[in-house]
């Protein structure tokens, strides 16, 4: 795209001097003929790129340099196709001409080219009469040529990895304490290792070392909650040696830590996110019994010799609260039964009402429907809003038989179960 104006530049120079023209008038000449086409088709081109300079948001930040560039590139090849290019053919004065039948200059390397490639045209030309005059042998030879390449793919002569497998210079250990666990208690579990691991280290062996709680990253996927930490090794050296030699020393460590339910060492890999060797999944109805189950199953993996860096992956529910309206009571209420669930969404997670566009992007505005006074002064007082105190939020209603606006808590419309 870049060169093709030059080309056609050059091509109609060339074909002026070889009949002879100068090469000042032929350079004149040529341009004065290619000048608009050439031209066309590069603003063409600008303008099927410029666009994607307009684009609004994070997209078109990110795809603001491919235009831009694309652009500058096409101007400057106009520039050198219709300024440059010829001052350097003039200077340089190429001889095209042919005396007394003996080609000189640049004369002599075109005939070799052409020769060449005349050659070449010949012997395809004569290949391919000679295939069409045959096609059975031609097509025993491609069948042929097929198997041996699918042989020389399955034997693994031919190596093929889609994905390179070389290990990332940083090593994860994995720390998880119990189930409600306060972040504050985890991260100074995790600041403790990380100074273990430090005393066991040489300074040359890592870069940095850094540690954090609330989050666990696995081979597929982070893992959040209060109870999760890791300090992240970045090293100098990703060899298999030195790395079974990290491993080992930071195993080491393993066994003096207390209070921490789990520990498992993690290195990531280059390619797609893949699960682990072997998964196990345990499914019941209760959650104890499924942590009684998950335990057994550990001691009897840790049992086996070849089975190591076991990762339990376990997290509880979250609480939920069911609420189902009494239709009885709000009949008696004279209410809705859309309107009173459109006030629990109200009061729980909000509704969008309009939405606009910022810098490309859609922003929701969601409205959610506030608190009284008397549930402001319990938050104060608690520290939190609590179930009680949103259940017993007021409904408003109008009242058609007293004419006057009436209100009813939302406990006594709706069935509740924690």
């Amino acid at each position: 795209m870049l060169v093709d104006d030059a080309i056609v530049v050059v091509e109609s120079m060339y074909t002026r001097m070889r009949r002879g023209v100068d090469t000042t008038q032929a350079a004149i000449e040529a341009l004065k003929e290619v000048v608009s086409p050439v031209t066309a088709s590069v603003l063409t081109t600008m303008a099927a790129f410029l666009p994607l300079m307009l684009l609004p948001g994070i997209l078109g930040e990110f795809m603001l340099v491919i235009p831009l560039v694309v652009t500058v590139a096409l101007a400057i090849s106009l520039l050198e196709a219709y300024w440059m290019l010829p001052a350097h053919l003039i200077v340089s004065k190429p001889d095209y001409s042919v005396k007394k039948g003996h080609a000189r200059g640049w004369y002599r390397i075109q005939v070799l080219r052409e020769g060449f490639t005349h050659g070449l045209q010949l012997f395809y030309s004569r290949l391919l009469i000679a295939s069409l005059r045959r096609p059975k042998s031609l097509l025993l030879a491609l069948f042929l040529l097929f198997c041996g390449a699918v042989y020389a793919l399955q034997s693994g002569q031919i190596k093929v990895n889609f994905f390179a497998g070389e290990p990332f210079p940083v090593l994860y250990v994995n720390l998880k304490m119990k189930e409600g666990t306060p972040i504050d208690y985890t991260l100074e579990k995790v600041k403790q290792l990380e100074n273990r691991v430090k005393q066991d280290f040489e300074r040359d062996d890592y870069r940095e070392i850094v540690s954090y709680a609330g989050i666990y990253f696995t081979q597929t996927e982070p893992l959040f909650g209060e109870h999760y930490g890791q300090v992240m090794i970045s090293l100098t050296e990703t060899t298999p040696e030195a790395l079974l030699i990290l491993h080992k020393r930071v195993k080491a460590r393993f066994k003096q830590m207390t209070g921490v339910e789990e520990m498992s060492l993690l290195q990531l890999e280059d390619g797609p996110p893949v699960s682990r060797a072997i998964s196990i999944k345990v499914q019941g109805a209760e959650f104890a019994a499924i942590q009684t189950a998950v335990v057994d199953l550990q001691h009897i993996l840790k049992a086996v010799p070849e089975i190591e860096n076991i990762m339990i992956q376990d997290s509880a529910g979250t609480m939920e609260l069911k609420l189902q309206l009494n239709q009885d009571a709000v009949h008696r209420a004279g209410l809705s039964p859309d309107q009173v669930m459109r006030d629990i969404r109200l009061l729980a997670e909000g509704e969008i009402v309009t939405s606009f566009q910022h810098r490309g992007e859609e922003v929701d505005i969601r409205v959610k429907a506030g608190m009284n006074s008397q549930q402001e002064n319990n938050k104060r007082g608690q520290g939190a809003k609590t179930i009680e105190n949103w259940l017993q939020t007021p409904i408003g209603f109008f009242d058609e038989h007293s004419g006057k606006l009436l209100s009813i808590p939302l406990n006594e419309l709706v069935k509740v179960d924690y």
